[in-house]
């Protein structure tokens, strides 16, 4: 999972629990989250970012949004998440925040139980 967020975007910032929550309870799955920090690159974003992910408890990866990334992850809106195999194959992208039983209903869906 792949979860292109903001540190402007309210949504995204609610939704850290529960992605964090889903990384921990499916981790014995091999599932993995890598965060992307969509506006890493606007002056003082970063200070802001760690403040975030201290307030929220988030523990996940996260990696600044440059060196290709943005080709590779586009997100025309925060959060936008991608699915992807163990082949680098996308499997979905889900342009909306959500709640813990959410995701786990997108993982099911995926066949991830």
């Amino acid at each position: 999972m792949v979860n292109v967020w903001a540190t402007t975007c309210g949504p995204c910032i609610q939704e850290m629990p529960h992605i964090e929550q889903l990384a921990n309870n499916y981790a014995n799955k091999g599932f993995r989250v890598l965060s992307v920090l969509g506006d890493s690159e606007t002056p003082g974003c970063i200070q802001t970012a760690l403040s975030v992910l201290n307030s929220v408890h988030f523990t996940q990866p996260v990696v600044r949004n440059h060196n290709g990334i943005p080709q590779c992850f586009p997100a025309g809106a925060y959060p936008t998440t991608y699915f992807i195999d163990d082949t680098g194959r996308v499997l979905k992208v889900v342009t909306a925040s959500h709640t813990y039983e959410e995701w786990v209903s997108i993982l099911n869906g995926l066949g991830i139980h």
